[in-house]
């Protein structure tokens, strides 16, 4: 008896030494470090939106005869024009991975307003002249996402409301407008989130109006005129984009903390 009780208390004294060894030499605890903030999500450019624009155009209406008549033929009057635009956007983007698929509409007021003598209708003193008008374009949109910004191309149908006439001093001599401008349009730009649903983007493209025939009548004679259109533009433009996807990136109010 007196063995397994001397045995008991052995047992309770290499026990109690082994634990308190296994406390003393314990490693110590790792430090805390703190963890970079999670990335911010992609922006999202899912959704429609809508915009207005501001901006400046440029072109050159080209007329010229396309029969002989009194004058110098064959020859071709250059008519400059330039002046302000502005108008509004309407369109539609869809996001997958770093592309964006869209569709696009624009509508404005075009002034290109200009009128100039042919130098070479001699005695007859005509004068080309094209007015301001609307414009509108259709067009497919095909961008890439660069952190908050989106770099994109643009293409497809264009209209110009405005008309070209050439006029003459000789007396009994009546003209007649073009009508409306139809054709095609190319360029790109750079839109680029300023926060919430609000982006701003500065666009260029290039307008090719074709060709629209316009006319001369003397004496029971048609005298006809071909008046090629093609512009140029920048515009300035701001746009509001309705829900479909986060508007902002989240960001956390501070550092996320970790052992090793």
């Amino acid at each position: 008896m007196k063995r397994l009780f001397l045995g008991l208390i052995a047992a309770t004294v290499l026990a109690t030494t082994h634990a308190f060894a296994a406390d003393l030499w314990a490693p110590p605890p790792m430090p805390y470090k703190a963890l970079p903030p999670p990335a911010a999500p992609a922006w999202d450019w899912t959704g429609f939106y809508l915009g207005l624009d501001v901006g400046a155009a440029w072109g050159t209406d080209t007329v010229s005869p396309t029969v002989a008549d009194l004058g110098t033929f064959p020859r071709s009057n250059k008519l400059s024009t330039s002046g302000p635009l502005a108008g509004a956007t309407i369109g539609f983007n869809y996001q997958l991975s770093s592309f964006v698929f869209g569709i696009e509409g624009d509508i404005g007021a075009l002034a290109l307003a200009n009128s100039l003598a042919d130098p070479g209708s001699g005695l007859l003193v005509e004068t080309d002249s094209i007015n301001n008008g609307w414009y509108g374009d259709a067009t497919g949109r095909l961008g890439f996402v660069w952190g908050p910004a989106l770099l994109y191309g643009k293409g497809g149908w264009a209209y110009f409301a405005g008309q070209g006439s050439t006029t003459t001093t000789l007396a009994g001599t009546t003209g007649t407008q073009t009508g409306a401008f139809t054709g095609w349009t190319y360029g790109g730009g750079l839109e680029y989130r300023l926060g919430g649903p609000w982006s701003a983007k500065v666009e260029y493209l290039h307008f090719a109006f074709g060709t629209k025939d316009a006319s001369l009548t003397d004496a029971g004679i048609v005298y006809p005129y071909a008046n090629s259109l093609s512009v140029d533009t920048v515009k300035f433009g701001l746009n509001y984009k309705f829900g479909l996807g986060p508007m902002t990136p989240y960001m956390p109010s501070g550092p996320i903390f970790t052992r090793d």
